[in-house]
């Protein structure tokens, strides 16, 4: 599926003449201080990266900031348009296909789709089945040829005819969704490249960074994919400049993301990329890592079925560190390494809780009607960052100022110090809970671990017998 990206601008000037509508840029200019805002899948026209950035720029006016605001919008294929549900519907929302993990990826999830028991299946049946799964990502056409190669010679393998070969390849290329390198490269060069080069040419490591840092940028859902792919690519792109490794780092841990509710990997180049997210979001990927495999397990509910035991159960399963915490609110917070995410085990309570509103838990300015408080506690903290983030590249205006850690970013704005000591221990507290969750998941990595070695024991025990009775 083939992708444009553009890119629109909202500022107090277009307010007054685009009659309330952001205009469509070429490009973002360099030395100026901005918002930069990466949208989900449903910011496919301008009208809806225009609700995006409105509600930024509501955000921005109410702290008394103005500053040009920007939002990107996809163009897709006609032929996914009418699969957009699919995407929004699924229970796993979608999985990215690398270099390093296309094998694992086949043999653990997609073969499932397309055999059973190592036999064909009907086509009819891959497609019922692939409709409550995934999306797939690919990074490269390198990687996705890959992929189909892999999967020309599993579907003949497994007897499927020439006809059906093509309408499995049919079906998974309507749920394919591809951000290739030259997109983001095409967003580099619009957005990132004036900022660190000139004519082609690398510029001082302290104004790159002063540059780099005057942005900060917003994302929901599939935004973070972009953003991150972003990172990557300008981490390439400054290395054909002669930055060194550390010069580099040093740019991006400046390059300030607020993510919400993120799909793609959580293994983030950067620091400042910061995510924000309820674990009762299915729509989140479900990754390889046994952090990701215990909160789907332990702290989110069933969600193939959604009745009111669920608002009942969800308090039980979440955590009892959580619960009987000192705090009012149940954060946790996890380390970059995890993801440097802070992570909610639920945002609503009420009856008719939906899925769509798991995963659109944002607003900074008006809280949605059913939030709980740990909803609140979570916007009001990725608030805390975005103003913050955007005050410090206010200051980028003749010399750099380096991004405060998160600990001063999440603090609130007034400038009693007791509170903002009371802020401090809280976030301890979110680390702390952090911490536990990571250790419950390596104790949980363990013992399923444990488990699987002991059923292929028993297994290989059982075809060990079956062959000595045969003989």
């Amino acid at each position: 599926m083939t992708t444009k990206i553009q890119i629109l601008l909202r500022d107090s000037q277009t307010e007054k003449t685009e009659g309330n509508h952001a205009k469509p840029v070429e490009f973002v200019p360099s030395n100026q201080v901005c918002v930069i805002d990466f949208g989900g899948t449903g910011t496919e026209s301008p009208r809806a990266a225009n609700g995006n950035v409105k509600q930024i720029r509501n955000t921005l006016i109410k702290y008394n900031i103005d500053v040009p605001t920007y939002s990107i919008f996809y163009e897709f294929d006609k032929k996914f348009d009418g699969d957009r549900e699919i995407l929004h519907d699924a229970k796993i929302a979608s999985i990215e296909i690398t270099q390093k993990n296309i094998k694992q990826v086949f043999n653990k999830k997609i073969l499932n789709f397309v055999s059973d028991q190592g036999k064909k299946i009907p086509v009819e049946q891959i497609d019922k089945k692939w409709d409550k799964y995934i999306k797939i990502m690919f990074n490269k056409q390198t990687d996705k040829k890959q992929f189909e190669d892999l999967l020309q010679k599993t579907l003949i393998g497994l007897k499927y005819t020439n006809i059906e070969i093509q309408q499995i390849k049919n079906l998974i290329e309507k749920r394919t969704l591809d951000i290739l390198d030259e997109h983001i490269i095409d967003l580099y060069n619009r957005i990132i490249m004036p900022r660190v080069s000139v004519d082609g040419k690398r510029i001082e490591l302290t104004e790159a960074l002063r540059q780099i840092r005057q942005i900060t940028f917003v994302s929901h859902c599939y935004g973070s994919v972009i953003a991150r792919k972003l990172q990557n690519e300008t981490r390439n792109q400054m290395l054909k400049l002669d930055y060194n490794d550390i010069e580099i780092q040093e740019v991006l841990d400046q390059m300030l993301v607020v993510s919400h509710e993120p799909a793609g990997d959580l293994s983030h180049p950067s620091k400042a990329f910061i995510n924000f997210a309820s674990a009762s979001d299915d729509m989140m990927i479900n990754r390889f890592s046994w952090l990701q495999k215990f909160i789907k397990n332990n702290i989110r509910n069933d969600r193939d079925y959604m009745d009111d035991n669920h608002l009942k159960d969800i308090e039980r399963e979440w955590f009892p560190y959580l619960r009987n915490h000192p705090s009012k609110t149940a954060i946790a917070f996890l380390p970059q390494k995890y993801g440097n995410m802070f992570l909610i085990p639920q945002g609503y309570e009420y009856e008719g809780f939906t899925l769509e509103e798991e995963h659109n838990n944002i607003g900074y300015v008006e809280p949605y009607p059913g939030r709980n408080i740990n909803s609140v506690a979570l916007n009001a903290l990725a608030r805390n960052v975005f103003i913050h983030g955007v005050e410090n590249s206010l200051k980028q205006q003749d010399y750099f100022t380096p991004l405060p850690e998160i600990v001063d970013l999440v603090q609130g704005f007034r400038d009693d110090q007791e509170l903002k000591k009371r802020r401090a221990i809280e976030f301890e507290e979110m680390q702390s809970i952090g911490q536990e969750l990571v250790q419950s998941s390596f104790e949980y990595a363990r013992e399923n671990i444990k488990n699987m070695i002991a059923k292929r024991k028993e297994k290989y025990k059982v075809n060990i017998e079956s062959n000595n009775t045969n003989e």
